[in-house]
């Protein structure tokens, strides 16, 4: 799915529900990093998902003073995956991958994290749940 960003980028979007399984475990583990953070736990056994979604809307010093600076590089952390992961193409370069990804602009990761979020949502699931390979696809790992 293509989007349009507000810089007057653009960016490709992979499926949710299509993933590889390299793509997802990246994300999967950046998640699980995060998850250790004893701050973000308790944010999450108090408020659940929407307390997590408030958190990331707030600005990186009001993060940094809820989760401390472990839980903001956590968080980056997170980003970064699931913009590497999701992102099939872009107007900002030919490859997609952490070099890039961080020299990207920061708010041009911000908001396709925000818009993969949605996107995520729109599919009702967050994990790669409904694989079907199609037993024509090639049996060697995927590159992509």
């Amino acid at each position: 799915m293509k989007i349009e960003l507000s810089d007057g980028g653009w960016a490709d979007i992979r499926d949710p529900r299509k993933l590889t399984e390299r793509q997802m475990e990246a994300v999967e583990d950046a998640q699980f990093e995060l998850m250790q953070n004893p701050a973000v736990q308790e944010i999450l056994n108090s408020r659940g998902n929407d307390g997590f979604e408030q958190l990331q809307e707030l600005d990186g010093a009001q993060v940094a003073m809820k989760i401390g600076v472990p839980g903001l590089k956590a968080m980056r952390h997170m980003r970064r995956a699931t913009v590497i992961s999701y992102v099939s193409a872009w107007s900002y370069s030919v490859t997609i991958d952490a070099d890039t990804v961080l020299d990207a602009p920061s708010t041009v990761i911000q908001e396709l994290s925000n818009r993969i979020g949605d996107i995520i949502k729109g599919t009702g699931t967050a994990v790669n749940t409904s694989v079907s390979p199609d037993v024509k696809s090639p049996t060697r790992p995927s590159k992509d």
